[in-house]
């Protein structure tokens, strides 16, 4: 029995590392530090009380579909050699993905020395890009006093990472140095959400427009924006537009002055008087979703009058020889779109749904006996009298003949 239980201790301290690895990923991840998880700290010795996070990203040359073994070599030569160059602290590595790999320094009581970390994050970069031909970033972030800090020090570092546009690949970047970089350079990002929200918008595709807006209050969250007149305006601009969209709704559905299609004025107040970002996400959010569902709705209506006036085009020239080409002329629109539009109203592909029409109009024809088969193929714009009869018993299980002598 003793014998037994040994041999599931040493496998259980063979799997400490990736269950430590887990559960620092859980943390940095964002997840609730419960009862259960800080067991699972204490099971694990895992005693983080101050520490800095440097995360290492392979740069944009990294092959990252090269094979598993490969990445894994990388991956562990990266962490041997760091956790040898800071090796008068204790260095917990997390590996993020299959480009980032996280480094918890536990620094402890010890002073904090930044330009020390920097110049082995150089020494690091150096030795990668001599070792394994590729080069790497490092993002440095500030000091956490509490293992609750990690998530947030996880987003300083990503942070910093972004700024790898403005000082290219084999960078180091302090969150502490973000000062630097002009602000503008946060707003155009959000000028680029605002116009992916506007276009989700105009299609009136509801989901895409969630995405839109997820995907802006992530951004949002994730940089550490605050609240200040700049990002009022913004999202004032961001609503004001919106409402032209609503606004060129009603005029192609009304013929009334622009005046009476109501102002948008007292959401100025509404938006000045918020006080977290949290509240202009909910106004925005109602005020998105209100008029995607209105261009939905008109988009529907219209995609159904289109496909009614192809219809209408199929039951009178059904006896000539028709192609979707001259349909999408008939509605102005191109070939590809009519083919769209038709198959997702009805389900059918347009020559399915002219054929149908050719064929029931047979029928009417083959009950009257003065026309003869192929005169009836020709009635209904089939030209080739063998074609018509096969196509006529793929669609009724019958041969003209047998429909005529049954009716």
């Amino acid at each position: 029995m003793l014998k037994e239980m040994d041999k599931y201790r040493v496998l259980f301290e063979e799997k400490i590392p990736l269950l430590k690895e887990k559960v620092l990923h859980d943390i940095m991840s964002g997840i609730s530090i419960t009862d259960s998880v800080l067991m699972e700290l204490k099971l694990y010795k895992i005693n983080i009380n101050r520490f800095v996070l440097v995360v290492v990203e392979y740069d944009s040359e990294f092959d990252k579909s090269d094979d598993g073994l490969n990445l894994h070599i990388n991956h562990m030569g990266i962490i041997k050699y760091f956790t040898s160059l800071f090796d008068e602290f204790e260095v917990i590595p997390v590996i993020l993905n299959v480009r980032q790999i996280c480094m918890i320094i536990n620094i402890g009581t010890n002073d904090y020395n930044y330009d020390y970390i920097f110049n082995r994050a150089v020494k690091l970069q150096e030795s990668v890009k001599n070792l394994f031909g590729f080069t790497i970033s490092l993002g440095i972030s500030s000091v956490g006093n509490d293992i609750v800090h990690l998530h947030e020090k996880l987003k300083e570092c990503q942070r910093a990472l972004k700024h790898k546009s403005h000082t290219g690949d084999d960078s180091v970047i302090s969150y502490k140095d973000l000062h630097l970089f002009f602000n503008y350079e946060d707003y155009s990002v959000l000028e680029s959400h605002k116009s992916e929200l506007l276009e989700a918008i105009q299609l009136g595709e509801l989901e895409y427009v969630d995405s839109s807006i997820n995907s802006l209050f992530k951004y949002f969250e994730e940089n550490g924006f605050l609240l200040n007149n700049e990002i009022k305006n913004f999202y004032w601009n961001i609503i004001s537009s919106i409402n032209n969209i609503r606004i060129s709704i009603l005029k192609h559905e009304t013929n009334e002055p622009i005046e009476n299609y109501g102002s948008i004025d007292s959401l100025w107040h509404l938006i000045k008087n918020c006080e977290n970002i949290n509240d202009l996400n909910e106004i925005l959010c109602d005020i998105a979703q209100n008029v995607t569902k209105k261009v939905e709705a008109f988009n529907s209506k219209n995609i159904s009058l289109k496909v009614h006036t192809i219809m209408d085009f199929v039951d009178k020239h059904f006896a000539e020889q028709i192609t979707l080409n001259d349909v999408s002329k008939s509605i102005f629109v191109s070939t590809y779109y009519a083919s769209r539009i038709f198959k997702k109203e009805t389900g059918k592909n347009f020559v399915d749904y002219l054929n149908e029409v050719r064929i029931e109009k047979a029928k009417d024809f083959l009950k009257d006996v003065q026309y003869k088969i192929y005169e009836v193929a020709d009635l209904t714009g089939i030209t080739d009298a063998h074609y018509f009869s096969r196509l006529f018993r793929k669609y009724t299980g019958k041969t003209p003949s047998e429909y005529r002598d049954m009716n």
